[in-house]
């Protein structure tokens, strides 16, 4: 009887054991995932006279939608590309040198001191090959920006501006 006692004691603190590494593997997972829904909403400023302001004939874009989702965040859909540019790389998985574009770039507002840079989602834009026409494919020049209703209140009224980044760390600022 005695070992039987025991032997329930033992099962008793073997499970009290693992309820309490799921929950600290469950805050950790909770913590995570709000580290980068934090990430995927920040704002980055910086200050204007930081970047190099661009022609804007070097680029060709189209804001396809500016103003307020369903959601009540402020939201940004558009394209952009500077046609005809495309830069050399090396790609190991191929073991070979290519020539591709080189799409890293974010919306953003400026109220003429601050650059209020908004997280930007790329995406695929088909379309834009076809009418760009010049036998390069753009990839993923099409762009989501979301500012989330909560944060909208950190931006002043601003002009509207893409920060370009190019490969090797320089950024260019674009009045749209």
């Amino acid at each position: 009887m005695k070992s039987n006692a025991s032997e329930e004691s033992a099962d008793k603190a073997q499970r009290v054991i693992v309820a309490i590494f799921m929950a600290i593997a469950l805050v950790c997972a909770v913590a995570l995932l709000g580290l980068f829904h934090r990430e995927d909403n920040r704002i980055e400023e910086k200050k204007l006279n930081s970047f190099s302001v661009g022609e804007r004939k070097e680029i060709e874009y189209n804001i396809d939608y500016q103003g307020v989702s369903s959601d009540g965040s402020y939201l940004v859909k558009g394209w952009c590309v500077k046609p005809g540019v495309e830069y050399s790389f090396y790609n190991y998985g191929n073991d070979a040198y290519r020539k591709s574009v080189y799409n890293n770039m974010h919306i953003g507002f400026t109220d003429g001191e601050t650059v209020y840079i908004l997280p930007t989602k790329l995406e695929n834009r088909d379309d834009i090959d076809q009418y760009i026409n010049d036998g390069i494919d753009y990839q993923f020049c099409g762009f989501q920006s979301r500012l989330p209703k909560e944060k909208s209140g950190r931006i002043k009224k601003g002009a509207l501006v893409l920060i370009w980044k190019n490969p090797d760390g320089s950024q260019e600022l674009y009045y749209l």
